[in-house]
């Protein structure tokens, strides 16, 4: 599925910052200079198939719906990540920006799927680095959704609690 995110990602970026990019590229930080560069270089065509793949997901997506009405999901198969600063995330995951993707590959699907979702902070890690958790639900739901959102954010262990600011 990361794959085909990426296939259609990649081109909406590129398509939506051609009147910027690369004539404004000073004006970008490095990740997305590093990003859009990449995408520059890709064929347009990979989109369609993309599209086409995103269109059946989001009809498998659309049926799971129909059994449940929401779904409790990890945001990240990590905690937080250090603080880094946008060369450094380069310089860690090399000039493949599918390795960033990755960061996201747990909430990526619900943009390809264009479900809605929420992400809440749910507990801390033995470095005291936070969890979060998110919720997705049917297209067309956005208020049941933020309702067990809200419900389950009073409930979450650790209310109120903060990483350290180190």
């Amino acid at each position: 599925m990361c794959t085909t995110f990426t296939n259609v990602f990649d081109v909406e970026m590129r398509a939506a910052h051609a009147g910027l990019y690369p004539d404004r590229a000073p004006d970008y930080g490095p990740l997305a200079r590093h990003a859009l560069a990449h995408f520059s270089t890709r064929d347009p065509l990979i989109h369609v198939e993309g599209a086409i793949q995103a269109r059946a997901f989001r009809q498998r997506i659309d049926h799971l719906f129909d059994e449940i009405d929401v779904l409790l999901c990890p945001v990240s198969s990590i905690t937080a990540p250090p603080q880094v600063d946008d060369e450094i995330i380069i310089e860690i995951f090399g000039n493949d920006h599918r390795n960033i993707i990755r960061l996201t590959r747990l909430t990526s699907f619900w943009d390809l799927a264009a479900t809605p979702a929420i992400s809440l902070p749910w507990g801390f890690d033995g470095d005291r680095l936070p969890f979060a958790v998110q919720l997705v639900t049917r297209v067309g739901t956005d208020e049941a959704l933020l309702s067990i959102a809200a419900r389950l954010e009073a409930e979450a262990p650790d209310r109120g609690r903060r990483p350290p600011l180190e």
